[in-house]
């Protein structure tokens, strides 16, 4: 009995073990500055090292896709809390070389989401602050910075050359505009990707036609025929075997085999219709098919090259109207919220707003500039482009979008981590679609916000917005 009780508590004493946490404060996240310098390493496909280091990379991505990144140079501009996240997904994901270019100053705003900066770096180049840390990832891959500003002379942009993809986190879009024009030309491949506040968006540029070799990455799917109804000589009704569903799209193309009947239609290829979870159309040229459908019959899908078409970047900022600017909107990221399906021409209208009024301030050409959240007066000056633009394209907007506006307007100066977190992950993956033609890439905006977080604010003068400002409850430690 006692035995038994002795045994028992032994058990919880380990169970109390389990349950304990560390003392974060006691665990340490230095960084070793002084560290030796790393010797970079080549990312060779044929090294059988390297292939057992990046095996189920390879085994997902393939290793044609795996040989493009390994070759591919990346400029991220802008070290803020989003280029960051970005820098870091991508080196850890691997390339030959990674540019961080920015020649802004660290301020006590970049602290809140830039994780790699801290205190005593107030005053310095961001990048330069970072660029140890970001090398520290991953050996495989050659991460370099430079201080100078993105400008427009022929000379900046030709040294744009050498690279295969071109991220742009906080530039004006004046500026952006021409290297926009200057990739096109030049067939490298353009992502904006912002955060002003709690709002966000990624906009895509791969020139006039993209090839994706493989849209999803997924094995050909299959299956089995339940009967084929030839309709006329270009269509033939398929319906699937009971209990079944084909996963089908339309304008998928695949290959009828094993039918019995049905002369000729084996090994012939079709483009599909879906017509329901059961049942598809079969279109092609059904002329030559001989004798009634008997039985059996598998349709197997073949997996071909997906053609996409971009547009300038100039045609998705000037479409300002909600009708126009839904069109460049990815359809299959419309509708991730129902509640927010309209918010992304009022994000748009915010952010050429705000990037129109800092090129004014000449925020993208000096290192720092007096900005401040909360701000009525630059809420005003703000709110006049806004109206501007409003007036000038016939817009018009409600109550609740208005409030979505300030709340923009008002935090404009930071960048929500979180959000941070999730746009640097989806930007980051678009760059590696870019560089290896594989997964269907955005087309071409996605918009991404968590404006509710923001309570309303009262903004009809200076003191009304103080006065909404201390309602808000902040914990003081």
């Amino acid at each position: 009995m006692m035995k038994k009780k002795i045994i028992e508590k032994q058990k919880k004493e380990k169970e109390k073990e389990k349950m304990k946490f560390e003392n974060l404060n006691k665990i340490d996240m230095s960084y070793d500055d002084n560290k030796k310098q790393i010797i970079i390493k080549e990312i060779n496909i044929n090294d059988d090292k390297v292939k057992d280091r990046w095996s189920r990379y390879i085994g997902a991505m393939g290793i044609e896709a795996v040989k493009r990144q390994a070759n591919s140079t990346i400029l991220i501009y802008g070290a803020g809390g989003l280029g960051i996240e970005i820098a870091k997904n991508i080196v850890l994901s691997g390339c030959k070389e990674l540019v961080l270019q920015d020649h802004r100053i660290t301020t006590y705003y970049d602290l809140s989401s830039q994780f790699y900066l801290k205190e005593s770096d107030v005053g310095k180049n961001r990048a330069e602050c970072c660029i140890k840390k970001l090398q520290n990832l991953n050996d495989y891959v050659k991460v370099s910075y430079s201080k100078e500003n993105l400008t427009i002379h022929e000379k900046n942009l030709n040294s744009l050359k050498k690279y295969n993809v071109i991220v742009l986190t906080e530039c004006d879009y004046e500026t952006a505009l021409i290297i926009d024009k200057y990739c096109r030309e030049n067939k490298i491949f353009l992502i904006i990707c912002e955060i002003y506040g709690a709002a966000g968006r990624i906009i895509n540029d791969f020139s006039n036609e993209f090839i994706v070799n493989d849209k999803d990455g997924e094995d050909p799917k299959e299956i089995m025929i339940k009967n084929i109804e030839i309709k006329d000589e270009k269509t033939a009704l398929v319906t699937v075997l009971d209990g079944l569903r084909h996963d089908f799209n339309d304008n998928d193309l695949v290959e009828i085999i094993e039918v019995v009947g049905l002369d000729g239609i084996n090994k012939r290829q079709f483009t599909i219709k879906s017509l329901a979870k059961d049942k598809f159309e079969i279109i092609g040229n059904l002329k030559e098919i001989k004798n009634p459908y008997i039985q059996n019959g598998i349709a197997k899908q073949i997996k071909t090259q997906k053609k996409m078409k971009f547009l300038p970047i100039d045609s998705c900022l000037k479409a300002f109207n909600e009708e126009n600017h839904s069109k460049f909107i990815d359809q299959n990221m419309a509708m991730s919220d129902f509640s927010k399906i309209s918010n992304g021409f009022i994000i748009n209208l915010a952010f050429i707003a705000i990037n129109n009024y800092l090129k004014n301030k000449k925020f993208f050409i000096k290192n720092k500039i007096k900005n401040h959240p909360w701000d009525y007066d630059q809420l005003k000056s703000i709110m006049k482009i806004v109206n501007k633009i409003i007036n000038e394209n016939k817009i018009q907007i409600n109550e609740n979008q208005n409030k979505l506006l300030h709340k923009i307007i008002l935090t404009h100066m930071v960048q929500f981590p979180p959000l941070c977190a999730y746009l640097g992950g989806f930007a980051a993956q678009e760059v590696i679609k870019a560089i290896t033609n594989k997964y269907s890439p955005i087309n071409q905006i996605i918009y991404q916000d968590c404006l509710e977080l923001i309570p309303d604010i009262n903004v009809q003068s200076k003191d009304t917005i103080k006065q909404s400002i201390k309602k808000i409850n902040f914990k003081k430690k």
